[in-house]
This record gives structure tokens, sequence and C-alpha cells, in this order.
């Protein structure tokens, strides 16, 4: 059995001037497992986007008692 990395969920800041965004609305929500990773949702205001960190880190988390 290999065992792969843990998910990570991130924020980072991403272009507001290529897509007509307002600066506080160009952060960007990032899952990534090594060196892949996929952008869930860009557009986001700063406290939106840790906000929604913190969701998928609950969600991915090993909590005693369930099975996975």
């Amino acid at each position: 059995m290999t065992l792969l990395p843990d998910v990570l969920a991130e924020v980072d800041f991403g272009s507001a001037s290529s897509h007509g965004r307002l600066a506080e609305q160009s952060w960007m929500v990032r899952l990534r497992r090594g060196e892949d990773w996929v952008i869930v949702a860009i557009g986001l205001r700063r406290h939106a986007a840790d906000r929604l960190v913190e969701q998928i880190t609950d969600l991915l988390a090993d909590r005693p008692g369930e099975v996975s």
C-alpha cells in the first residue's frame, strides 16, 4: 500500500487585473497534494477564503471514531 501525502487547503492571492476584479476580491482557495493541485474557488475576499479553508480542513481531518 502506498501512502499519499495529505491534501492541504490553502489561501493564495490571485490576479485582479487580468479578470477585472477588485484587489480585495482576488483571493483563491487551492487544494494541494504534493505537486498536484486544483483551484476550487476564485474571486473571494480574504475572510471568505480563510473560512472556506477552515471548512475544507475540518472536512478532510481525521476524526476519532469515524471510518475513513
